[in-house]
């Protein structure tokens, strides 16, 4: 079900991108068609190889981090209404 999800939600953005557009006729679907497989190549790379999977935990720990630090300054500036 998640993957129907993740593949609705692609095609419903390309959809609005289309229908957005100015000139219909410049999109490249060729470039587009790249980046849906580089998405897709990167997506497995980080969900099925150890070392892509480390990699995103060690972003996961560094993003975490930062919200820690953001929390702690926003905690300083605005005391007790945080």
């Amino acid at each position: 079900m998640d993957v129907m999800r993740s593949v609705l939600g692609m095609v419903v953005l390309l959809t609005i991108a289309f229908l957005l557009s100015v000139n219909k006729k410049k999109i490249s679907l060729r470039t587009v068609g790249a980046a849906l497989v580089l998405q897709v190549v990167i997506g497995g790379i980080m969900l099925w190889l150890p070392p892509g999977r480390w990699v995103a935990e060690k972003v996961a720990f560094g993003v975490h981090k930062v919200m820690a630090y953001s929390d702690a300054g926003s905690a300083f500036i605005f005391g007790s209404l945080v």
